[in-house]
């Protein structure tokens, strides 16, 4: 049984702008994630900051363009942000362990002792009671000539206010015919998850390859307790010019309206997009 050891930093730059201590705003060039990690037969175990579990394990749904994971609308929309059914990606400090796939399911589990303790000395929470624990499951494997994929993940995440614990679970399901791919995915975040109390998020997508050629289609809808609702649907188009290197297309609509417990209570956008471009990946 070999071991592998390694250190992973991810480093982005060109953040979004934010003010300093002399009242300028700069870009921010910052570390995202950075964990060391042990690796074998038994799978990896990490140490440091990473997405927890639930969302790394999870099966979304697939986009071929900008995509409508992390909310990218946004970018070309402002405060279009579309809740997704991954999770927040916070890369809190945790451990994270992964089994390997044994007849086609795959385990997971993380933990994170206090979740503001990559903060300022000044935000560690009282008692250090902030800890969070982090469950997964996933599957694929084939049914007859289809392929499917399904997931579940469930987040618990205790508070320093007294109140409930806040927990997030999500479900995903890829199914694969020929060139033809089908996802539906659910998402529902109780208590202090989200501040807009509980909120259900719903996406459905479907996809179609063939050789260097493919085209997707998305929507996402979310809903939370305090009357935000948020909407987007997203049409791509993608084609292979040589190894890494992709011409990507996405057509976008996306709508928010603001709920009562928002800075912007009562506003909305609405708008419609195009982005195109080339991507290089290595």
């Amino acid at each position: 049984m070999g071991l592998k050891f390694g250190v992973h930093v991810q480093l982005e730059a060109n953040n979004e702008a934010h003010d300093e201590p002399d009242g300028k705003s700069r870009d921010d060039t910052e570390i995202d994630e950075s964990f060391a990690f042990m690796s074998g037969d038994f799978g990896p175990i990490e140490t440091g900051q990473r997405d927890a579990i639930h969302a790394r394990t999870h099966y979304g749904i697939n986009d071929v363009g900008i995509g409508l994971v992390a909310g990218d609308t946004q970018d070309w929309l402002g405060n279009s942000h579309c809740i997704n059914t991954y999770g927040s990606f916070t890369d809190d400090v945790g451990v994270t362990y992964i089994t390997p796939r044994m007849e086609g399911v795959q385990l997971g589990f993380s933990y994170t002792p206090n979740s503001r303790a990559d903060q300022a000395a000044n935000n560690q929470a009282p008692n250090n009671d902030m800890d969070v624990v982090g469950l997964a499951m996933n599957y694929k494997g084939g049914v007859g000539e289809s392929s499917v994929a399904v997931s579940v993940g469930h987040l618990i995440s205790a508070t320093d206010s007294g109140e409930d614990d806040a927990t997030k679970t999500n479900f995903g399901l890829n199914v694969g015919m020929g060139a033809f791919s089908f996802d539906v995915a659910y998402a529902v975040s109780d208590g202090a998850a989200t501040t807009g109390g509980n909120t259900d998020v719903v996406a459905a997508g479907m996809m179609y390859s063939d050789g260097p050629m493919s085209v997707s289609l998305g929507q996402t809808v979310s809903e939370a307790d305090d009357g935000d609702e948020q909407t987007a649907t997203l049409l791509s188009a993608s084609y292979s010019l040589a190894p890494g290197i992709a011409w990507r297309s996405s057509l976008f609509a996306a709508e928010r309206d603001r709920g009562m417990t928002d800075a912007n209570a009562g506003a909305s956008v609405e708008g419609n997009g195009f982005v195109t471009g080339i991507t290089i990946g290595f």
